[in-house]
């Protein structure tokens, strides 16, 4: 498997230099976005759209993307925090950690190239709870790593996020699945095995926010509420218990009694439950069905 890094800090300058309004869109769409025309196209989007199809500069707005014509000088801080910590190195280093780490299941994985990238948002649109940084990389061969501003805390977790994304990347190239028909058990599973795959690479002690917050007391009623739902299908539905009541209710979605990212969590613990029993690797575990993680972890026994 082959992977590409983007260079975004330097074409995000180069965006910032460019005076002109209309050259400074172009620059935008043509050398920061372009590589992800594949991920817009998924949905129905696109960097030149034709009749019918939607304007992915439409989809950033959504995402939180600081567009164009807001890339100014304020900007530049931002960069020089991502250029001094080495992220671009940092990143390339975390790519060649994941492909090694799956080299001998590559004839079972369809994806042959990744493409990587960091992204700024705006972070007056950005949750709070997540610390300014998050990341995207539910279409095969595409990778986001998106921030807001950087701090002490959440570049310490550039690498293991990327590896998290480009884990859900490859598996969902290996184990393709309807995400509107996904159930509970194998959406937990789907983001456990990525933050297990996230902290093999990196450590235990660079786990993300959604694990390292989660309120361990609350355990007990939200493992036998996740053990009553694990069969539980369709996205509005699963999303709820996935990124708990207060986000899935601000989308729309249905309050089930669950904390803030507890699928994320509880994900995580079975699939360390399962590691441990069968002293397999993530790479391995990746291609074993969810119910099968599940029933070996022993978690809900």
């Amino acid at each position: 498997m082959e992977f590409t890094v983007q260079d975004t800090l330097s074409t995000y300058r180069k965006i910032i230099a460019e005076q002109n309004a209309e050259k400074k869109t172009e620059l935008f769409r043509e050398e920061l976005l372009a590589p992800y025309e594949g991920m817009f196209n998924v949905f129905g989007g696109s960097l030149r759209p034709a009749a019918g199809k939607m304007d992915a500069m439409q989809m950033l707005g959504g995402w939180s993307f600081i567009p164009p014509e807001q890339l100014g000088e304020k900007v530049l801080a931002r960069l020089e925090v991502f250029e001094k910590y080495r992220a671009h190195d940092l990143m390339t280093e975390a790519m060649e950690k994941v492909c090694d780490a799956f080299q001998a299941y590559e004839n079972r994985i369809p994806l042959k190239h990744l493409q990587a990238g960091l992204f700024l948002l705006d972070p007056a649109r950005m949750d709070p709870a997540d610390h300014g940084y998050t990341g995207f990389g539910a279409i095969p061969g595409y990778v986001m790593v998106t921030y807001g501003e950087p701090d002490a805390y959440n570049l310490s977790k550039i690498q293991p996020t990327l590896a998290h994304e480009a884990h859900h990347s490859i598996y969902s190239s290996a184990v393709p699945r309807n995400m509107m028909s996904i159930t509970v058990g194998e959406y937990m599973i789907m983001e456990g095995l990525a933050e297990s795959f996230a902290t093999e690479l990196f450590g235990r002690d660079r786990v993300g926010y959604f694990v390292e917050e989660f309120d361990m007391s609350q355990l007990p009623q939200v493992k036998e509420g996740m053990k009553q739902a694990l069969t539980l299908s369709g996205f509005d539905v699963v999303r709820s218990y996935i990124f708990g009541d207060r986000k899935a209710t601000k989308f729309g979605g249905k309050a089930v009694g669950m904390p803030d990212h507890a699928g994320y969590a509880v994900g995580y613990f079975i699939v360390q439950d399962y590691l441990t029993n069968t002293g397999k690797t993530v790479a391995e575990a990746t291609f074993v069905p969810a119910v099968e993680i599940i029933r070996e972890s022993g978690f809900f026994e």
